[in-house]
């Protein structure tokens, strides 16, 4: 996974950031594929700031890769 800054520092009203912390949380149970993976990140973002609009660019990138 890749992501920029404008992710872990998205800002919830009272405005505590998201963190590695809540990046973490929303990657508890990696076993799954990677478009879920991200819909779970995104929407824990949007959870997390209420909806609003961000402050800075948010991007990931996930991948699987099967062996």
């Amino acid at each position: 996974m890749l992501y920029t800054d404008g992710l872990t520092e998205a800002r919830s009203p009272d405005l505590s950031m998201f963190g590695i912390a809540g990046l973490d949380r929303s990657l508890v149970d990696p076993h799954t594929d990677a478009d879920s993976l991200l819909n779970r990140i995104v929407a824990d973002v949007e959870r997390h700031t209420g909806g609003a609009l961000p402050d800075d660019d948010q991007c990931a990138v996930v991948i699987r890769r099967d062996a």
